[in-house]
């Protein structure tokens, strides 16, 4: 993933070409196939290191913070995480929205409900009203 998004810093997000990937890994591309199945799962992989960071926010204390503090806490986690290569991820997004994929729109609405579905987890807060 490391070569992938250093690569996409150089050559933009949809510039990104996995067979440049598997290239400078020194692997043949069924071997980075066999990892990622594309370049989504390259962002799949991105997104849930950042889930990742924001699920360990919860340091000594965490439970006695206010629930905006706690949620900012971990909002920050998450962001901290994405940016090494920020203009990346928002390239990553905004391909994911693009109209002509719908398959990539719905799966980055329900990856996104995931996360904050977390993200409420991690802050401690409790299911409201419906």
């Amino acid at each position: 993933m490391a070569v992938a998004l250093e690569q996409a810093e150089r050559v933009g997000w949809e510039g990104l070409r996995l067979h440049n990937v598997a290239a400078a890994l020194d692997i043949p591309l069924a071997e980075l196939y066999r990892h990622y199945r594309d370049s989504d799962a390259i962002a799949e992989a991105w997104l849930t290191k950042a889930d990742n960071a924001m699920l360990g926010a919860q340091e000594s204390g965490f439970a006695q913070l206010e629930p905006a503090q706690r949620i900012e806490r971990i909002m920050l986690r998450w962001l901290d995480a994405l940016a090494p290569h920020r203009a990346v991820t928002r390239q990553m997004l905004l391909g994911k929205l693009y109209p002509g994929h719908p398959h990539l729109v719905a799966a980055v609405i329900v990856r996104l409900s995931r996360t904050v579905q977390w993200l409420r987890e991690a802050a401690l807060l409790s299911a409201g009203p419906p």
